[in-house]
């Protein structure tokens, strides 16, 4: 989506823990993202859809297939979740016990737990590049945490200590570089993920609630994030100004994504609502009511599927169409977070019910599966599995 010129906000730089770092957005950086940014808009739309790729009457089928409990059963409940790029087997949630835990739900065992943050985790992520085996966490402790790969564990790499208040989410630049973070403070920063340096710090006083949701769009050249007040807001990364801002939610935004080919957006709102989004009209081109408050939503990889929750289920559908396919129901209290695996064969969700499930096509064959052996017994195992845990 081609960004209009508009005056943004004005911009501080911040320094994170350390000081050696550079501290603003250069000119190298920018010619970074662009060069990057004009690569990948020219290969997205020559890209095939993927050989593998659910079908339509596959997602239909769809039932649980596992789950499991891998989080703390005293502060109870599942704040967020991510799926491991390279084995989708692998999850990373987050939770109310303060911890990140990366599950295998094959063995069901955890394969390691992330402990540092001070107060609830608020989002996880995984960085797209396995091969770095780097995980990203955000906070209601007013701080985002990088770490990497330390032994059969993960070791702290760098705090973000940007933000003034709670911590809501975090993207990673295509580059794999860099990350971006927004807050209840109505800001957002641009970060390095070498170093933990905060490069930019820029604030929006037309935000006053503050952002609760973040995501870089495909070609990395503008950022999309969801407001308390309603709103999703677009920035231009290489100028950091605010470009336009698409009104139509009647409460706070949870959630947002982008198609893959870079055209659409989608975002849920506590209004139960998940709505699809022109990037070239720049207009909500349609609306699912969902029922309940909606806290999540997923594109899968081809760009072809969304899945969104909200209240107790998931509903999975067409992104084009914006229709539903499936609604997926078994978690006892709300969901909170779900995501695709690349080729759309399962969906992974989270809940306040401390439950990991996974979803998919029963899988009739032996030794082949995504979630269908982790699923026999899972939850049981999984919650037996915690007793030797916080």
């Amino acid at each position: 989506a081609a960004a209009a010129q508009a005056a943004g906000e004005a911009a501080d730089t911040m320094d994170v823990e350390g000081g050696a770092a550079p501290t603003e957005i250069t000119e190298a950086v920018i010619g970074e993202l662009t060069a990057l940014g004009k690569q990948l808009s020219k290969g997205r739309k020559k890209r095939p859809t993927p050989e593998g790729l659910a079908s339509e009457a596959d997602i239909g089928e769809y039932s649980e297939q596992g789950s499991a409990t891998p989080h703390s059963s005293v502060k109870q409940g599942i704040s967020c979740v991510d799926m491991h790029p390279a084995d989708k087997t692998i999850t990373l949630t987050g939770g109310l016990d303060k911890s990140a835990i990366v599950f295998n739900h094959t063995t069901n065992k955890v394969v390691a737990e992330l402990k540092g943050h001070s107060k609830k985790l608020t989002s996880v992520k995984f960085h797209p590049d396995a091969s770095r085996d780097v995980i990203l966490t955000t906070s209601a402790d007013k701080t985002a945490k990088i770490w990497s790969k330390s032994g059969k564990g993960y070791a702290e790499s760098a705090t973000i200590t940007a933000h003034t208040a709670e911590v809501t989410g975090v993207s990673v630049h295509p580059t794999g570089a860099y990350a971006a973070t927004v807050g209840m403070d109505a800001a957002w920063t641009f970060n390095s993920l070498e170093t933990g340096a905060c490069l930019k710090r820029v604030s929006d006083d037309k935000a006053p609630g503050g952002f609760t949701c973040v995501k870089f769009h495909p070609d990395g050249l503008i950022l999309g994030m969801g407001t308390d007040d309603n709103m999703v807001r677009i920035w231009d990364m290489k100028t950091q100004s605010l470009v336009h801002s698409f009104e139509g939610h009647t409460k706070k935004v949870t959630a947002l994504d982008f198609s893959e080919n870079g055209y659409y957006m989608g975002s849920t709102s506590e209004d139960g609502t998940a709505r699809l989004w022109d990037l070239r009209k720049l207009k909500n081109v349609k609306t699912l009511e969902l029922g309940s408050s909606a806290t999540s939503i997923s594109f899968d990889h081809s760009g072809t599927y969304f899945c969104a929750a909200a209240g107790k289920d998931i509903t999975v559908g067409v992104i084009k169409a914006w229709t539903p396919l499936a609604t997926l129901s078994g978690h006892s209290k709300d969901a909170t977070g779900v995501c695709f695996s690349p080729d759309a064969t399962s969906v992974v969700s989270t809940g306040m019910d401390r439950a990991v499930k996974f979803w998919g096509k029963k899988q009739r064959q032996s030794g082949s599966g995504s979630g269908s052996e982790s699923g026999e017994g899972g939850g049981g195992e999984g919650a037996r599995g915690n007793g030797s845990m916080d």
